[in-house]
């Protein structure tokens, strides 16, 4: 099974309570995360993020430009593979399907991609 992750870039703004309510818009079992601004960008410099306060209008109202960058990690935590905004989502599914056949060794063809992400 694949657990969805979602980690802010904003810790300042966004709490445990914000991100929780966001990611129920992107999928039911979606993990949400933030943390200290020192542990955020610890994860941000380790994945190699790019995030800036773009502009402010008030110290509460402003926008953060940010990579889009979605990663395929193995159940131990390392780096398969990653998908930008730049890949449609055809793209996105060919990879990751690709991706998890050549991690699990099987065919692609295969229905056992089916199990994994619970299409009936």
């Amino acid at each position: 099974m694949i657990q969805p992750l979602f980690i802010t870039v904003d810790p300042i703004r966004d709490s445990p309570e914000l991100v929780g309510e966001y990611v129920k818009d992107f999928h039911p079992r979606m993990i949400a995360l933030t943390g200290t601004p020192q542990e955020v960008d610890r994860v941000c410099k380790s994945y190699r993020v790019y995030k800036l306060k773009a502009s402010e209008l008030t110290p509460e109202d402003y926008l953060m430009d940010h990579s889009i960058i979605i990663y395929l990690m193995d159940p131990k935590g390392e780096f398969l593979s990653f998908y930008g905004n730049f890949m449609d989502a055809d793209q996105v599914t060919t990879k990751l399907l690709t991706d998890m056949a050549n991690y699990l060794g099987e065919d692609f063809h295969k229905p056992w991609w089916k199990r994994l992400l619970q299409i009936d």
